[in-house]
């Protein structure tokens, strides 16, 4: 799985992560890797890059395009480096070690999430696999699946009494009449392309909660949907990219 700089950026908050781009351009990582002065002249732009201030000062600037860093500099030090350097730069509060931890563990956990969505896609003829892994991913979530008629399919919990709304479609099963005029007044239906891809909805919308919405189209007709209903907190960037994740072999699996 390649993740984005704003998922890195996003996670890194915790550590007083500050972004600076001297590109316009977008970067997605593979993996994560510790910067060797002797390997400068071979570096990989899906490679993200840790490194200290030191370092990166030892190397010719002809290497940082294309390249994106992570490392610790005081906020005196950044503007030598603002007009030339792709860096998230975190506080000095903390070790390198610690961000090194944080993102070895980040992509593994992105990566192990992957695989086993695969697996439950290809190998499991029903949604249990998939919506146990969806519980597990989304623990203060609720996942709805559902079909061409808007029949709930899939649920990733068979109640929701903190949503009263919520609570009632998984009751009745279906998201009834009111429901659907509820998301035409709110233009779902106007737009059904901005969907293909999974979007943030927030409130005011039907539910009350902020929701993630992903739909299904082939040849232009509509088949499903998925709705990733927020119970508790906001969507954070990993939470979209392991929402996309998860739809994605959803679609498998039809």
């Amino acid at each position: 799985m390649t993740l984005s700089v704003n998922l890195i950026a996003d996670s890194l908050q915790q550590f007083g992560g500050t972004m600076m781009l001297a590109q316009e351009r977008e970067f997605f990582f593979s993996k994560v890797q510790m910067l060797s002065l002797s390997h400068a002249d071979e570096l990989r732009d899906d490679v993200l890059y840790i490194s200290d201030a030191r370092t990166l000062r030892k190397m010719s600037k002809k290497n940082f395009k294309n390249h994106f860093f992570v490392f610790s500099a005081k906020v005196s030090c950044l503007e030598q480096y603002s007009q030339f350097l792709n860096a998230i730069t975190f506080s000095d509060e903390y070790s390198i070690n610690d961000i090194i931890n944080h993102l070895v563990e980040l992509f593994q956990l992105m990566n192990d999430y992957e695989y086993r969505l695969q697996l439950a896609a290809h190998n499991h003829n029903n949604y249990d696999v998939l919506m146990a892994l969806a519980r597990e991913m989304f623990p203060n979530c609720l996942i709805l699946v559902a079909d061409s008629a808007y029949n709930i399919i899939a649920s990733s919990h068979q109640a929701a009494p903190q949503n009263s709304y919520l609570d009632k479609l998984l009751s009745q099963g279906y998201y009834d009449k009111d429901s659907l005029q509820m998301m035409a007044k709110q233009g779902y239906f106007t737009d059904p392309g901005k969907y293909l891809k999974p979007a943030i909805s927030i409130p005011p919308n039907v539910c009350g909660n902020t929701v993630i919405l992903k739909s299904y189209y082939t040849n232009n007709v509509f088949y499903s949907f998925v709705g990733c209903y927020f119970l508790e907190g906001e969507p954070t960037a990993i939470d979209l990219r392991l929402f996309e994740c998860l739809t994605e072999q959803i679609d498998t699996f039809f």
